[in-house]
C-alpha cells in the first residue's frame, strides 16, 4: 500500500482571532485525502475549536497544552455543540 505524500499549508492568524482565511485553511486541510500539516504564523490556539467544528464525528483533535501535555478531544455532537456556543459568543471580525 502506497502512503500518500504529505503537504504543508501556511497561514497567518493574529492573536485572539480566527480569520476567515484561517478557518478556510483548517477546513481544507481536514478535507484532504493525504496528511496535511497546517503551519500557522501567529497564534493558533483558537484553531482547535475550528478543527472540532469542521472534523467529522469520530475523529480526534489533538493539541498541546502548555505545562500539561497533550489533549485529545473526541469529535462528537456534544463537543461540536460546546464549541459552537463558544464561537457564537465571540465578537465577529469587523468588515473591511
Amino acid at each position: 500500500m502506497k502512503v500518500p505524500t504529505s503537504q504543508k499549508v501556511y497561514v497567518e492568524n493574529p492573536a485572539a482571532m480566527i480569520t476567515p482565511q484561517t478557518w478556510n485553511a483548517v477546513e481544507q486541510a481536514i478535507e484532504q485525502k493525504r496528511p496535511t500539516t497546517l503551519i500557522v504564523e501567529g497564534e493558533e490556539d483558537l484553531l482547535t475549536m475550528v478543527a472540532v467544528l469542521e472534523a467529522p464525528e469520530g475523529w480526534l483533535v489533538v493539541y498541546g497544552q502548555p505545562n500539561e501535555g497533550i489533549v485529545a478531544v473526541k469529535v462528537d455532537a456534544t463537543a461540536k455543540r460546546k464549541v459552537s456556543l463558544i464561537i457564537e459568543a465571540m465578537e465577529p471580525l469587523p468588515k473591511s
